[in-house]
């Protein structure tokens, strides 16, 4: 019984601890799910020229650059989606990559340039963005 109350505290906990998650060493992006953002939020991002960098039966991903941050948009297919759940750990796996691309734009443009990542299922609704920071 200790176990399962641990269990759950520990969830809650791990809930609310990504509830508008500021960066930190071991989660460095500004961390937004559907109940913080949606589509409407990115739309001027949407209605600009992008470049799709992928699209299979799996997703559409499109690479966007508007003012001063690239963002990498992935558009999952019907019955493809991905629950945040799924891309929390994603996106701990891969942060060394995508700290690579943020100082690679950086470097390259000679501007102060940041990466985002936003996920949107199949209908258009916001799964989660993250955009790559060390401000910690």
């Amino acid at each position: 019984m200790k176990r399962k109350l641990f269990a759950l505290f520990l969830s809650v906990f791990f809930a609310f601890a990504l509830w508008a998650q500021k960066p930190t060493q071991f989660f460095p992006y500004e961390y937004y799910n559907s109940s913080e953002r949606d589509y409407y939020d990115y739309v001027g991002i949407l209605n600009s020229r992008g470049e799709t960098l992928e699209d299979d039966s799996e997703w559409t991903v499109t690479l966007y650059n508007y003012g001063s941050t690239y963002y990498i948009v992935t558009k999952y297919k019907p019955g493809k989606e991905q629950s945040e759940n799924k891309l929390i750990p994603v996106l701990t796996d891969h942060s060394s990559t995508y700290k690579k691309l943020d100082s690679k734009i950086d470097e390259s443009k000679g501007r102060d340039y940041h990466v985002c990542l936003v996920f949107f299922d199949s209908e258009d609704h916001l799964i989660c963005s993250a955009q790559y920071s060390e401000n910690y």
